[in-house]
């Protein structure tokens, strides 16, 4: 309830300040919808109706058919003109620019939840019991299969804050994970990182050129847009840094999409244009309980600095991609949500571990 008169208070502030009535509606469906995933998830977890294991089953099979959906459609894109027509028609929020112009990218929020996963996949056996041993070596292979997938799928998603995810988090858990390892979590990371290096090879070999454009040629020019919103948005929150602007506010000088004109690469300077440094401060008071919780969790530090890692890494994605308040967002704040308060009896009890 609380939370409803919040967004209905900067409605009214954006109406009083000119904005219109269709882009505040808009923009309340979208901060609602992006909480009340997360507010149920709390509910569910408190009362025990849904573990972190289920939650997680779910959440790993819905990026798995996100994933070969991507495929599929970035594959009829590359060969069929006609098709490209259609599905820009059919999805036209979905952004489809061609990397290097030559290779189909399709741009979705749905790329941090691939990102996530990743993360996830390398701890998930230090993090949930292990009830079936019989099934243990089966399990290994079909995640070193998903590992594998996830990973082509961020090499072609031609996005540089995606990749820079993926080299840190692998660095956290060189750094944290592997030092406290058994010799199989050492000799994965290992594999991985020659498996990568490979692929990174074989992919640059055909795609060289598109990489290359990507950070040096148009990657530049999309820093410079960017920074060009940072500016906009800069200079209208100088005239009201407290308050902000209100719900589904934006720089009339600047818009970036004329069909959610409130909506900007640069998502952090996006949200505390419409809410202030006051409403940020309340919605950031839910991160800081949130990095509490996650220190109060019966897991080794290493796990929990990991945790911590990629939780931030999806916090500061927001200052180059419009993740965060998105229904991917809202999931990777449920799994948080979840693993703190769900059933603990699906965490690992051997030697160790909690």
């Amino acid at each position: 309830m609380g939370y409803i008169l919040f967004l209905f208070s900067y409605g009214f502030l954006s109406i009083i300040n000119g904005y219109e009535l269709n882009n505040i509606l808009q923009a309340f469906i979208k901060y609602f919808g992006f909480m009340m995933p997360i507010f149920i998830t709390y509910i569910l977890a408190k009362n025990k109706t849904i573990s972190a294991f289920h939650f997680y089953k779910y959440f790993k099979l819905g990026v798995l058919f996100y994933i070969i959906t991507k495929f599929i459609v970035v594959v009829m894109l590359f060969y069929d003109d006609e098709f490209l027509h259609f599905f820009k028609k059919m999805f036209p929020l979905i952004a489809t620019p061609y990397a290097g112009g030559i290779f189909p990218r399709i741009g979705t929020s749905t790329e941090i939840l691939v990102i996530f996963l990743f993360s996830v996949l390398w701890i998930e056996n230090l993090i949930f019991y292990k009830k079936n041993k019989k099934t243990f070596i089966f399990k290994k292979l079909s995640n070193a299969i998903y590992i594998i997938l996830l990973l082509i799928s961020i090499l072609l998603s031609f996005n540089r804050y995606i990749w820079v995810y993926t080299l840190f988090i692998m660095l956290i858990y060189a750094i944290f994970i592997i030092p406290q390892s058994k010799m199989d979590n050492i000799l994965k990371w290992l594999s991985f990182s020659f498996l990568s290096l490979f692929l990174i090879l074989v992919i640059l070999r055909e795609f060289a050129f598109i990489f290359y454009d990507r950070l040096l040629g148009e990657g530049y020019r999309s820093i410079e847009i960017k920074i060009e919103q940072a500016e906009f948005l800069l200079k209208n929150i100088s005239e009201s840094p407290l308050w902000g602007f209100g719900l589904g506010s934006y720089s009339r000088e600047y818009i970036r999409n004329n069909i959610i004109p409130f909506e900007y690469e640069v998502q952090w300077l996006s949200i505390l244009h419409q809410f202030g440094f006051i409403g940020l401060g309340f919605s950031m008071l839910f991160v800081l309980i949130l990095i509490y919780s996650i220190f109060k969790l019966r897991f080794r530090f290493g796990i929990k600095v990991y945790l911590l890692s990629s939780l931030i890494l999806v916090l500061l994605s927001g200052l180059t991609n419009p993740y965060l308040i998105t229904s991917a967002g809202s999931l990777i704040f449920s799994f948080y949500i979840i693993l703190l308060y769900g059933d603990k009896n699906i965490y690992t009890r051997h030697k160790g571990y909690p």
